[in-house]
């Protein structure tokens, strides 16, 4: 199974997936982007005079991505007020020097909220992670949930690896996965098993579906919900975009 192949055609994604944000009639809401585009307009919020936006800020937090599209209105903004009491602990203070107390912090807070389940807990510590600076990232270990674990079962295989439930690994035993970044490689294994249903066995890894499915199978940004939230402030957050 050639993984260099996909990884590079992931690569390639991520460059196009931004070059595309530029392009108003193309551009899309990706998740691959979700991370960068979340940092801008924090950065944007959190710098103004006026911070009123960041409640709804928070909301983006934890709907941007289509993983939390099953939570409810009420669920939403009760763990987003949370989030917002605690945004500026969780994104400037000293308490945190790894992931892994981020995400606790994370879990100790949102947790207990019925409709929110491990793959939002660990999503939305990886949001907080990376509005930190330096950015605050997994290192030694790789938090797989659903296909991210069905990949993960295929690439290293082993039959024992539970699919339906969050499961935490050493990022090391992916070594030809270690040319990405560590927080990507959940992503990358994710999107892996997402295209392997569509191509089939014979077909894998990422043919021509992948940049295609990863970038403009998703929704336009410019008709996306987090555009229309955020509509005032869009073409700013995208010149901010690092």
């Amino acid at each position: 199974m050639d993984y260099t192949k996909a990884i590079e055609t992931y690569k390639e994604s991520l460059i196009e997936a931004k070059s595309l944000l530029i392009d108003k009639d193309k551009a899309r809401l990706n998740h691959i982007l979700e991370l960068e585009i979340l940092e801008a307009d924090f950065n944007i919020i959190w710098n103004s005079e006026n911070k009123k936006h960041l409640s709804d800020f928070c909301y983006d937090l934890i709907k941007i991505s289509t993983h939390q599209n099953h939570i409810s209105v009420d669920t939403t903004e009760k763990t987003a007020k949370i989030l917002s009491d605690n945004i500026e602990n969780m994104v400037f203070g000293s308490a945190y020097s790894t992931f892994e107390l981020l995400y606790n912090q994370t879990n100790e807070l949102i947790g207990a909220i019925h409709g929110i389940g491990p793959i939002t807990i660990y999503d939305i510590a990886l949001r907080l992670g990376y509005l930190r600076s330096p950015h605050l990232l997994p290192e030694k270990k790789i938090y797989l949930e659903g296909g991210a674990c069905t990949a993960a079962k295929e690439y290293l295989k082993n039959e024992s690896i539970p699919t339906k439930f969050k499961h935490i690994m050493d990022i090391e035993i992916f070594d030809k996965l270690l040319s990405l970044p560590n927080y990507k490689i959940e992503d990358f294994l994710c999107v892996y098993s997402k295209v392997s249903k569509v191509q089939g066995e014979d077909q894998k890894p990422f043919g021509n579906y992948s940049i295609k499915g990863l970038i403009c199978g998703m929704p336009k940004l410019y008709h996306s919900q987090f555009y229309r939230r955020n509509k005032a402030r869009m073409n700013e957050i995208i010149k901010n975009i690092k």
